[in-house]
C-alpha cells in the first residue's frame, strides 16, 4: 500500500505531517477511514480521536477539536481548532473531556 501525506494543523502550528497508511476521523456523520487513493472531498469534523498508522507501521493518536477534514490527490489536510498528540487512545478522550470542561468553566466565568 502506498502512503499518503497528511497535514494536522490547528491555530497553534502544524501538530503532524508525514507521510501515513490509514487515518481514521470523526466526521459529523461518524468515524470517517481515509486510505491511499481516497476520493476528493471535505468534511465537518466533530470532537474526537483521529488515529493514524504511519508509514512505519506506528499508530499515533491526536485529540481533535471540530474542524474540517480535505481529502485531495496529493494531500490531506486537517484543520482543527485544537489538536494534541496523544500516546494512547485514552489519553486523547481525557485531553478532549479536560479541554471540553476547561471551555465550559471559562464560557460560564465570561
Amino acid at each position: 500500500m502506498n502512503p499518503f501525506e497528511v497535514v494536522i494543523l490547528s491555530p497553534e502550528g502544524i501538530a503532524f505531517e508525514g507521510e501515513v497508511l490509514s487515518l481514521y476521523v470523526p466526521s459529523s456523520k461518524g468515524p470517517l477511514g481515509i486510505l491511499p487513493g481516497y476520493t476528493p472531498t471535505i468534511s465537518p469534523l466533530v470532537d474526537g480521536v483521529a488515529t493514524i498508522v504511519t508509514d512505519e507501521r506506528l499508530t499515533a493518536f491526536f485529540g481533535l477539536r471540530h474542524g474540517v477534514l480535505e481529502v485531495k490527490p496529493e494531500k490531506t489536510f486537517i484543520l482543527v481548532h485544537e489538536a494534541k498528540r496523544c500516546s494512547s487512545e485514552q489519553e486523547a478522550q481525557a485531553w478532549l473531556s479536560e479541554s471540553l470542561r476547561n471551555r465550559t468553566k471559562s464560557h460560564n466565568r465570561g
